[in-house]
């Protein structure tokens, strides 16, 4: 059951991020082309996964029947002490939950604009990858390119799940 809430929790992370990628209007049609089919599978899974976990009452639901049965007027002493009890146990619960998975789902996604020769400004996009590697990946490629084809690195914006607002690099 943990690993499917997190996976869940990771998905509508992964939702949100590409949903605020595809917000950018200087996007080239085969990165919006990409995030886009990938939004749509990922709403496929969520509500898949989302579906099951409803079926299963998550530890998020426990956690509202409880807060809904301490609003009730009329509940005794030692069953409310005990809901407390249960409340304090599933608010731990979710705050653990949610802490693994942020450290599970902490990508970054990074969309570097690039030039060609004749002036065209394009856009890639890439996942889970350092700066660095990145640099060094398009170096690689323009090595294994002829002259006319090489490109050169404009910007580097890294989208991180830990700030939803980008780090512009500008080289």
């Amino acid at each position: 059951m943990l690993k499917e809430e997190i996976i869940y929790l990771a998905i509508c992370n992964q939702i949100q991020l590409y949903s605020q990628l595809l917000e950018e209007e200087d996007l080239d049609q085969e990165n919006r082309s990409m995030a886009e089919y990938i939004l749509n599978e990922s709403l496929k899974v969520e509500k898949e996964l989302g579906d099951k976990l409803q079926r299963e009452k998550p530890i998020f639901d426990r956690w509202r029947s409880i807060v809904d049965a301490l609003n009730n007027p009329n509940i005794s002493y030692g069953r409310q002490d005990s809901l407390l009890k249960s409340k304090m146990l599933s608010e731990a619960q979710i705050k653990h939950y949610l802490n693994r998975a942020s450290k599970l789902i902490s990508g970054t996604f990074t969309v570097v604009s690039i030039v060609k020769e004749d002036g065209v400004i394009y856009k890639k996009i890439y996942c889970n990858m350092d700066k660095d590697d990145i640099i060094l990946h398009i170096k690689l490629m323009n090595s294994l390119l002829p002259p006319e084809q090489q490109v050169e690195i404009l910007e580097i914006k890294n989208y991180s799940t830990d700030n939803l607002y980008p780090e512009t690099i500008i080289l």
